[in-house]
C-alpha cells in the first residue's frame, strides 16, 4: 500500500521500489509474566472485559469514528446486560481508558487479555498494532483501508473505517460470537 502511493502521488517507477514490510518479531518474542496484569488492570482501573486501540491521536487513526461505534455497540442488548452484570457486582467500569505511553511489556498483557483489538485507521504505512495483537493470538479487527487489509489478511475481520455503524457491528460480533474470534 504504501509503495503504490509512491507510485500514484509521486510518480515513482514501480521496479525502483523495494517493499521491506516491517514486523513485530521482537514482540512476538518478548516473555512477559502474565502475572503482572492484574496490578496493571488495577493502576489503569481495568474492570471488565476490554478492546484496544493502540495508536496515537491523529485524524487518519480515526479515534473519533471509533468512539461514536462503541457508543453504537454500548447501546446493544448485550452492552445493558453488561452493564447491569457490574452494576450488580458493585464494579464501576470506566467505558474508556486513555493510559497514555506504555512500555512494551505493558501493552502485550494489555493485548494479551482483551476481548480483541480494534483497529479503525483510515490510513496507514503498514498497521504494526494489528499484527502485534496478532502476535499475542488476539483478534483483530480492523479497517479494510490502506495497508491494513494486508497486515489482517481476513476480508471477515476488517470493516468500512467512515462507517460506524459497520465498525459497531464488527465490534458486536467479535465480543459476542466465539466461532468468528477464533
Amino acid at each position: 500500500s504504501a509503495g503504490q502511493e509512491f507510485v500514484d502521488l509521486l510518480g515513482i517507477d514501480a521496479r525502483r521500489i523495494t517493499k521491506v514490510p516491517p514486523a513485530a518479531d521482537g514482540f512476538a518474542e518478548m516473555d512477559t509474566d502474565d502475572s503482572k496484569f492484574p496490578e496493571l488492570a488495577s493502576r489503569l482501573n481495568i474492570t471488565a472485559p476490554y478492546f484496544t486501540y493502540a495508536a496515537s491521536y491523529e485524524g487518519r487513526k480515526n479515534f473519533a469514528d471509533l468512539m461514536a461505534a462503541f457508543a453504537e455497540f454500548h447501546a446493544t442488548p448485550v452492552a445493558v446486560a453488561v452493564r447491569t452484570i457490574t452494576d450488580q457486582l458493585g464494579l464501576d467500569p470506566s467505558d474508556v481508558i486513555l493510559t497514555g505511553q506504555v512500555s512494551d511489556e505493558e501493552l502485550k498483557l494489555l493485548y494479551s487479555n482483551c476481548v480483541a483489538m480494534v483497529y479503525p485507521s483510515r490510513h496507514e504505512g503498514f498497521g504494526l498494532p494489528a499484527l502485534e495483537a496478532m502476535h499475542c493470538d488476539v483478534p483483530v479487527i480492523g479497517s479494510n483501508a490502506s495497508s491494513i487489509p494486508e497486515v489482517i489478511g481476513l476480508a471477515d475481520a476488517m470493516f468500512n473505517p467512515c462507517s460506524t455503524a459497520d465498525i459497531a457491528a464488527h465490534i458486536w460480533r467479535v465480543a459476542t460470537d466465539e466461532a468468528y474470534r477464533d
